[in-house]
């Protein structure tokens, strides 16, 4: 029996792969192969195609603030202000939301105030304290229908107080 090549079996791999996404799962997916292999199995006496595949929901363009040294410090998704409405969010739920997010994580968050725009998006200035004992001022848009954060945009350096 002739054997396949190991990317005309990861093509294989992809192919298949992609059809049970598509039939599991809502929205645009793309698959792509990480690492593979094909090694001899005695037990079973053929060759085993191995392969790491990574599925990834495409997310459409957003756009990411990063510092001087080029780490993330905001972001703005557009896509998550879609289906806005308004809808009545505490302050403590908010704050959650926003704590959540890895740019916020582990860092002492105030929620100053919010504010609810026409859309129904609800507008937050946060004040973070940074890992240097610096506080930051951000604001922070967030979709109160799917409870995610469409932007966060860092506004500068408070006085110390």
């Amino acid at each position: 029996m002739k054997s396949i090549s190991n990317k005309k079996l990861n093509k294989l791999a992809i192919e298949f792969c992609s059809a049970k996404v598509e039939q599991a799962l809502k929205g645009d997916f793309l698959v792509d192969i990480d690492d593979s292999e094909v090694e001899w199995d005695p037990t079973f006496l053929r060759f085993i195609h191995e392969a790491n595949l990574g599925v990834w929901k495409k997310l459409g363009k957003f756009e990411f603030i990063v510092d001087g040294d080029e780490n993330p410090i905001g972001f703005v998704n557009p896509l998550i202000e879609k289906g806005c409405e308004h809808k009545k969010i505490s302050g403590k739920k908010l704050l959650g939301i926003i704590y959540a997010n890895p740019i916020f994580t582990g860092k002492r968050v105030e929620l100053v105030k919010h504010v609810t725009e026409n859309n129904g998006a609800m507008v937050c200035d946060v004040h973070v304290g940074s890992d240097d004992g610096k506080k930051l001022r951000y604001q922070v848009k967030i979709n109160p229908v799917s409870e995610e954060i469409i932007s966060a945009k860092p506004l500068g350096e408070l006085e110390n107080e």
